[in-house]
Parts: C-alpha cells; sequence; structure tokens
C-alpha cells in the first residue's frame, strides 16, 4: 500500500509521480494526473502508459502496473494517520519490507510506526527552544 497527498484529490492537472520496478529489469516510471472531481466528488484519475487507474474513491485510488503483473492500493493519509499525526503529512517512507513506516507532520513531528497496525515505535517533535 502507497500514500497519495489528499490536496491531490482536489487539483486540477495536479501531477504525482510513481514507478514499478522488480529485481534484475529497468524501472517503469509514470504519473497520475487529475482532471478534477466528478460530481459527486470522486477525483477523476489518469494514469500514463504503463499504469492504469483500476478503482477510485474518495478515500483510496487502486492502481495496476500490466508489465510487472502488480497493483498497489494508495489510501488518503487522513483515512490511515489519523491515529499518527493530528496534522497534514509532508513526507512519508516505507521500509523496503514493508514492516515500518517513517513519516513527518506539520506540526513539526517525525514518527517511526509499524505498517501493519499504525502502532507508533518512535515519536519525535521539533523543540521550539
Amino acid at each position: 500500500n502507497g500514500y497519495f497527498p489528499p490536496q491531490f484529490s482536489r487539483r486540477n492537472e495536479e501531477e504525482v509521480w510513481l514507478s514499478c520496478r522488480s529485481p534484475g529489469k529497468s524501472t517503469l516510471y509514470g504519473t497520475l494526473t487529475c482532471h478534477g472531481l466528478s460530481p459527486d466528488g470522486i477525483p477523476e484519475i489518469v494514469a500514463s502508459e504503463g499504469f492504469e487507474v483500476s478503482a477510485i474513491t474518495k478515500k483510496s485510488l487502486l492502481v495496476s502496473c500490466s508489465r510487472e503483473n502488480a497493483c498497489s492500493k494508495f489510501l488518503a493519509p487522513y483515512t490511515s494517520f489519523c491515529r499518527i499525526h493530528q496534522k497534514s503529512i509532508t513526507c512519508l517512507d516505507i521500509s523496503n519490507g514493508g514492516g515500518l513506516g517513517v513519516s513527518t507532520s506539520a506540526d513539526g513531528s517525525m514518527k517511526i510506526w509499524q505498517a501493519a497496525n499504525g502502532e507508533i515505535r518512535v515519536s519525535m517533535c521539533d523543540d521550539p527552544e
């Protein structure tokens, strides 16, 4: 699973990059472009060549890469991180094995957490002094 920025689904013509890589093969790079919202508030997102948007809701996006027969479900941060951060996510990464995540927030905090359940392992905050 991956994460897409909540503002992405609201900005027309906003673009995000994505990639698909398998060991021993070249990496396939692409983009997702938002073309606004449907009348019922669902983002209209189009993938570049090599990728396909398979399913989309207000809170998630399923993207597939046919070359590698792979797919990833991207979740809106407010859906997944309401217990981890109180403000907007500014940066996020998941370990190669998928066990740990690290994220920073607009409130100046950085947290390391279990990807499977969101349990916070380490929490650090900016010291205003």
